[in-house]
């Protein structure tokens, strides 16, 4: 990974096999993500809790370099702000070994 300093990064399977061997996969790469506008208010006994906040998220991107070692050709996704499945991510449609900047 190469920004930001820390994320979380999963791989899960959507489908009812082992991510080894499932036909559907679901990669997901989250960092710093808030409100817009949030702002927290922390109470007397030391509990934290959100204030306000306004709609829409911001969200902190994750760069980084995933590699998938596959034995079929696979095709990779991107997903938009909605979740639906944007064009096919650069190099990743036709060989078994997948490895894409993220």
């Amino acid at each position: 990974m190469t920004t930001p300093e820390f994320a979380s990064v999963t791989l899960v399977a959507l489908d009812d096999q082992p991510v080894a061997k499932s036909n559907r996969l679901l990669l997901t790469a989250a960092a710093r993500c808030e409100n817009t506008n949030q702002k927290w208010l922390e109470g007397f006994d030391g509990d934290v809790c959100v204030a306000h906040v306004e709609e829409g998220t911001l969200i902190e991107p994750v760069r980084s370099r995933i590699t998938l070692h596959r034995r079929t050709p696979v095709k990779v996704y991107a997903r938009g702000p909605t979740g639906k499945r944007g064009d096919a991510l650069f190099g990743a449609t036709t060989c078994p070994s997948v490895e894409t900047a993220a």
